[in-house]
């Protein structure tokens, strides 16, 4: 991990604890989504489509920003990222998980759902109070995401905006 240290560095992220760390938890686990194969970690050394033993960095646009590191081999139009304090953010760094984490919880939760794109489409563009007129628990909530059971669903909220739908495939 010395060397992903070093490299971490060389690419100005100074603060590479949360990183690393991921590194060492997730590093080389394979995902699928859909048909797309999915490398988690930082760096890999048969990666399908990131450079060899190389990290993807993308820098800071403002003073305010950390550097963004890819944190998953796949399609770019799947890239995730990873900043030095463990957030996750997609392919056009918008923040999705307020920790990597979070991310494999929720992943963890969903595990046996599928998403419900009919039934989503119907519900989406209404306002999350009407889930509370129902049985809602909190399943899962993270500075980010919420998941919620709904009936025989699972909901997940973005910002008190329902961004998915999923049954029980099982």
């Amino acid at each position: 991990m010395h060397d992903l240290e070093t490299k971490l560095k060389a690419r100005g992220v100074s603060n590479t604890d949360r990183i690393v760390e991921f590194q060492a938890s997730y590093g080389g686990q394979v995902q699928y989504n859909g048909l797309n194969r999915w490398v988690w970690g930082v760096i890999h050394e048969s990666p399908s489509e990131m450079e060899p033993n190389e990290l993807e960095v993308l820098d800071p646009e403002g003073p305010e920003e950390l550097p963004l590191v890819q944190c998953v081999d796949a399609d770019p139009q799947d890239a995730i990222f990873l900043d030095p304090n463990g957030q996750i953010y997609d392919c056009c760094a918008c923040l999705l998980y307020g920790s990597f984490e979070a991310m494999f919880k929720v992943e963890e939760i969903l595990k046996g759902y599928a998403f419900d794109y009919q039934n989503w489409r119907e519900i989406k563009d209404k306002e999350v109070s009407v889930l509370d007129e129902s049985v809602g628990i909190d399943e899962f909530q993270d500075s980010v995401v919420t998941l919620r059971r709904w009936g025989e669903y699972i909901v997940k909220i973005e910002q008190s905006q329902i961004i998915g739908l999923y049954r029980r495939t099982e």
